[in-house]
């Protein structure tokens, strides 16, 4: 279909592609609207006031709309040739291709026949009524004044009916003028013609139905009628002014199209490179093209740009431009002055105005430069100045501005109130009349060097007279200021006073060597006394190095508070500068540890006996805050000779020795607190052999060096099996075995026993899902896994668990957690908490080495455990007693009646067995029975026992049986 008579032609962006190039561009959608309508803007379009506007808009990319092309206007591309454009073919257009419209090859010029016209002009009409612009926001506000028109006219028949007021309803008709011209002017003679005749049909009821006198009656469809007839003059005065602005559109497309074509880069690439904002504008001032960079300045789009006076943009500039646009002089014209942004800021431009011919008309070529870099500048230079010049006057350092020759130029305030002289003294001197005689050749020097280049800048310190005759200390930062071909200018001085810091030389002194708290000396000093024994000959006499720690320091700080624990420290330094000698250093090492270097000493226990008097310096409580406190302290000592350190001998050097002493410490600590012991040489192969345990033991897991193994827990009367114990081993490559008491309390103390737990819970439960049921009542074997402190209150151990049992299979009935009694008092608000949720999963909890702790029937009932295993140390006693065998008995007796399950551990002699079997206990493990076997030597261990059985599981309803085996 071809695009209708009086139809408009858009430009949508969304559907731009340029051929040839990677970017996107104009590709160029006629589409046809309803028959009269002037779009204004469809798909990111925009329409334009004049011919020069569009015109100039095409060659700068600018969507636009052009008004009104008759059926079958070729539209001419590339080179002219022509193309029939249908209803919503897109064409491509190549960069800067003009667009060109034959106005004389057009069906509808205005030579066509005048029945044409009309013809056209009532099919228009009539397409406009059946399809109104329904999109179009202006009909709408036409059909809103419409029924206003309408109601007005409504309301004045009823008060005149009413006699509410004198004048006739049909005077009220003369509104409809209102909707009539608003549709003229937005939709043309279709527009006003189609809006008049809506009014009249919406009115003709109110005339007909409505009480009317004749004469009124008469009037009202007069004035109806003279409203159409005023709508056609109206629409038919707009559409002839609409066709003289596409002709001159026409022309002036062709005029500046001419401009583009024939060269090979576009001269809108070549504005669009210049950094400056480029407006062109008419003679009347009105913008009609753009570059991008005005664009960005101006913070507005080319459709807010083009078509709009360039005077409300560069506010001051209208008479500036007027005068160069007039003049017939090709005379320049420069402003600086504001440009207004479109969010009604004001930035500082440079405006050039330059007036240029185009085809014998005067046009305005308007350069706008960004002003702000400029001024920028400008006031950061202005405030340099000023900051150096209150620099200069407020600083409280002295500054001297002094010429090649040291001659001073100039002085500042604090510098004469320094040295007492006013600048009006000192200008035209040198600082020599001030400065003590012994100092001068300081800063002579300083000034030759700099002179000849060899020094950036000088630092000194000298002393000056002052005039009332005092010394002052000063030093002295001596710069070059050099001009900008690089020659010396002049000298720059700072001059900052340093008396105070001379004066407080001794006591910084102190203070870098002392404790602020103890008043002790601390570490540094301590060292430089302990470097110098060493390197002091003293034949015949030994060197002794005590470390100092109290014991449990921390809890006083948490529970009295800091000021307590300071209190503390103080008292604790008092008592031992008591217990040393008079030759002897002691200081404060840092936190609660404290040093003690003693030199003289005859053998290695005067080092010991040195330390006694320390501790004892601890046998009475001290007061702090209020409070008796009860306090203790550890001493690690180290003796070394001088004299073999000095010859060679010895490798022991003043950092070793504090090693050794902290080894020793550590030894005193482990062993029981309190008390004092004296280094020797096996402990720093216990240390070293610590550390490497340590280190192994984190990759022990990663090696394979960890495995489990398993101890069978028997029935005592039948010798059935009931399960195991699953127990860790750890074997190293080329070392051999590693005993479970050693690397177990060493993973609690780095922090590796959760992963070596989680590696227990998951091999131990994966190799029991795997053991056959092969009891008489074909009973599973249960397993049971002692699990540590860290590991039972880290967050999710039970989900953990429930975890493991899932992957692995096994049940979780057939599942032990064992806990020692002392790990569930460590956290007994939280632990019943985590062993209800075990029962709740069905994991049974054993209490383990029962009744070495502190065992309490509160704390089985607190606790609930479903099984209590007996120390071994009840089992098998190193002194048997009397009462040894009441307190099993009496264990058994309380397992039986609180319905729990009695295991005695330790059992080594048949004798033991009989014994436990007559006090009526259930269970027991020990090396009687069998040793912990690796997981590959239990199958041979099931088949020979034919009568495997289970610890005490729940029943199926829920109950636990009362019999351990069944």
């Amino acid at each position: 279909m071809a695009v209708r008579p009086g139809s408009s032609a858009q430009v949508d962006p969304r559907e731009c592609r340029r051929e040839g190039t990677s970017q996107d561009a104009a590709a160029l959608r006629l589409a046809a609207a309803p028959t009269g309508e002037q779009v204004t803007e469809v798909a990111g379009a925009h329409s334009f006031e004049s011919e020069a506007e569009a015109v100039l808009a095409l060659v700068s990319d600018t969507p636009f709309v052009i008004g009104h092309l008759d059926e079958g206007t070729p539209v001419q591309l590339d080179e002219g040739t022509p193309v029939q454009l249908d209803e919503g073919t897109p064409v491509h257009l190549d960069e800067a291709t003009p667009l060109h419209v034959d106005e004389e090859a057009r069906p509808g010029a205005p030579c066509a026949p005048q029945g044409e016209a009309t013809s056209a002009t009532l099919r228009a009409l009539l397409t406009n009524l059946a399809h109104p612009p329904l999109r179009d926001r202006r009909f709408w506000y036409s059909q809103s004044l419409v029924l206003g028109v309408i109601g007005v006219q409504a309301l004045a028949d009823l008060a005149q009916n009413a006699r509410l007021i004198p004048v006739p309803g049909f005077v009220w008709y003369l509104l409809i003028f209102l909707p009539v011209i608003y549709a003229g002017t937005a939709f043309g003679l279709v527009g006003a013609l189609a809006t008049s005749l809506e009014a009249t049909a919406a009115a003709m009821p109110n005339e007909l139905f409505v009480t009317h006198a004749p004469l009124a009656r008469w009037a009202g469809l007069a004035t109806l009628v003279m409203v159409n007839v005023c709508a056609v003059h109206l629409g038919d005065r707009y559409e002839r002014s609409r066709r003289e602005m596409e002709r001159r559109l026409a022309e002036e497309r062709s005029r500046i199209a001419a401009y583009v074509d024939g060269h090979p880069l576009s001269w809108r690439r070549l504005v669009g490179m210049i950094p400056d904002g480029i407006a062109l504008a008419d003679q009347a001032g009105v913008i009609r093209f753009v570059n991008g960079q005005l664009e960005m300045l101006a913070d507005r789009t080319r459709s807010d740009l083009v078509g709009k006076s360039l005077w409300p943009l560069l506010p001051g500039v209208a008479t500036t431009g007027a005068a160069v646009t007039s003049t017939e002089s090709r005379e320049q014209a420069s402003w600086n002055g504001a440009l207004l942004r479109g969010d009604g800021e004001e930035i500082p431009v440079e405006v050039l105005l330059r007036p240029i011919q185009l085809d014998g008309s005067p046009w305005l070529f308007v350069d706008v430069r960004d002003d702000r870099p400029r001024r920028a500048a400008e006031q950061a230079l202005a405030a340099s100045e000023q900051r150096f010049r209150v620099i200069y006057e407020s600083t409280m350092s002295g500054i001297v501005l002094a010429d090649l020759d040291d001659r001073i130029l100039g002085a500042n305030r604090a510098f004469c109130e320094l040295i007492g002289y006013g600048e009006e003294e000192l200008v035209g001197g040198t600082a020599a009349a001030f400065t003590i005689p012994e100092d001068r050749r300081k800063g002579e020097e300083a000034h030759a060097r700099l002179l000849a280049g060899d020094l950036p800048q000088a630092i000194y310190t000298k002393r000056y007279r002052h005039k009332d005759g005092h010394l002052v200390w000063v030093t002295v930062q001596k710069s070059v200021a050099r001009e900008e071909s690089g020659a010396i200018a002049y000298f720059v001085c700072s001059i900052h006073d340093v008396t105070n810091q001379h004066r407080l030389t001794s006591e910084l002194n102190h203070q870098a060597r002392h404790d602020p708290l103890t008043g002790l000396a601390n570490r540094r000093l301590f060292e430089e006394e302990l470097a110098g024994l060493l390197g002091a000959p003293c034949e015949g006499s030994l060197l002794a190095v005590l470390l100092l720690d109290l014991d449990n320091f921390k809890r006083v700080n948490d529970t009295l508070g800091h000021r307590a624990g300071d209190e503390l420290l103080i008292a604790v330094a008092g008592r031992l500068q008591g217990a040393v000698r008079s030759t002897d250093t002691l200081s404060r090492f840092g936190g609660d540890e404290f040093l003690c270097l003693a030199s003289g000493l005859d053998s290695p226990a005067a080092g010991e006996r040195l330390a006694a008097r320390l501790l004892a310096a601890f046998d009475d409580p001290f007061r702090v805050a209020g409070h008796v406190l009860e306090q203790r302290a550890s001493v690690g000592v180290a003796v070394l000779d001088p004299a073999l350190v000095r010859a060679g001998t010895s490798s022991e050097s003043a950092e070793a020795v504090l090693r050794n002493a902290d080894i020793a410490l550590y030894e005193a600590k482990r062993h029981r607190k309190g008390r004092a012991v004296l280094f020797t040489g096996t402990m720093r192969e216990e240390v070293a052999n610590h550390f490497e345990l340590d280190q192994a033991l984190g990759r022990a897991l990663e090696r394979g060096e960890i495995s489990m193994h398993y101890q069978p827990i028997v029935e005592l009367r039948s010798g059935r099996t009931a399960g195991f114990e699953a127990l860790m081993r750890w074997e190293r490559r080329w070392r051999g075995a590693v005993p479970p008491s050693t690397f177990i309390a060493l993973a609690e103390r780095n922090g590796h026993i959760l992963e070596l737990g989680r590696f227990a819970l998951e091999a131990a439960t994966k190799e029991a899902s795997g053991w056959p049921s092969i009891g008489p009542e074909g009973s599973p074997l249960c397993v049971a896994v002692n699990v540590s402190p860290r590991q039972l209150f880290a967050p999710g151990f039970t989900a953990e668990v429930a975890e493991l049992l899932a992957g692995s299979g096994l049940p979780p009935a057939r599942l032990v957690i064992e806990v020692t009694e002392s790990t569930l008092l460590r956290n007994a608000e939280v632990a019943p908490i985590v062993l209800e949720d075990l029962r709740a999963r069905g994991v049974r909890v054993a209490m383990d080495d029962f009744g070495t702790g502190h065992s309490s029937l509160s704390r089985l009932a607190q606790f609930r455990p479903s099984i209590l295993k007996i120390d071994r140390s009840f089992v098998s006693p190193e002194h048997p007693r009397a009462s040894t065998d009441m307190m099993l008995e009496t264990i058994m007796t309380l397992g039986r009646r609180l319905d729990m399950v009695v295991i005695a551990e330790g059992i080594t002699t048949a004798a033991q067995r009989e014994h436990l079997v007559e006090l009526g206990c259930e269970l027991g493990q020990g090396y009687l029975f069998s040793p912990a076997r690796p997981a590959g030597a239990l199958a041979t261990w099931l088949r020979a026992d034919q009568t495997a059985g289970c610890l005490r599981a729940p029943a199926p309803n829920g109950d636990t049986p009362r019999m351990g085996v069944r």
